[in-house]
């Protein structure tokens, strides 16, 4: 398995340098208890998550995708991200892990 290449679902946003400098990719729920917040602080070396969850008796439970993309421009136009910033998250390092090219 080539570095980076295993990813540390819903990491806390405490361990992303650790976790990068140990060869996983943390992935950072969007959704949950402002660890995202925190997160856009660190080192941009993770990659988000919805955690979508398609459970009609729990409606709202986890952010949807569409949601996901909502809150992540919000987070620009409250300068707290840039588009750079967005690119390497959920551009260039899922290319990283996925070993592919987003167009």
């Amino acid at each position: 398995i080539k570095p980076y290449k295993v990813v540390l679902h819903h990491a806390q946003p405490e361990v992303i340098e650790y976790a990068y400098e140990n060869g996983l990719t943390p992935s950072i729920p969007i959704g949950r208890k402002n660890e995202f917040e925190k997160a856009i602080k660190k080192p941009k070396v993770f990659v988000v998550e919805s955690d979508y969850l398609d459970d009609p008796k729990r409606p709202g439970a986890v952010i949807t995708p569409w949601g996901l993309a909502k809150r992540i421009k919000d987070f620009v136009n409250k300068n707290l991200l840039s588009i750079e910033d967005v690119h390497r998250i959920c551009v260039e390092n899922l290319e990283k892990i996925y070993e592919i090219e987003v167009k």
